[in-house]
């Protein structure tokens, strides 16, 4: 996975970067799949997640298929690496 930092994500959902911190504060995007959080000052987001995030904004469905997907595929990489 490609992690960006705020303004770059910010930039692809053509949001500010105070949206996109108000997004994460509320649920919008979830931690694991839009971002990543290293410690309270240091997030950076996922940029395949967020780009699926920004196309399908209409269709909030298919982004759902997207992050379960995404979570199948870590729960098997983890499995594999054991």
């Amino acid at each position: 996975a490609t992690l960006i930092n705020k303004r770059e994500a910010a930039k692809l959902l053509s949001i500010s970067p105070f949206t996109l911190n108000q997004w994460r504060r509320d649920g919008k995007l979830i931690e694991g799949i839009h971002f990543v959080r290293f410690n309270s000052r240091n997030v950076r987001y996922i940029q395949e997640s967020i780009r699926d995030l920004f196309l399908n904004l209409d269709d909030p469905k298919a982004h759902d298929r997207y992050c379960q997907q995404f979570m199948n595929s870590k729960s098997t990489a983890s499995i594999a690496g054991k």
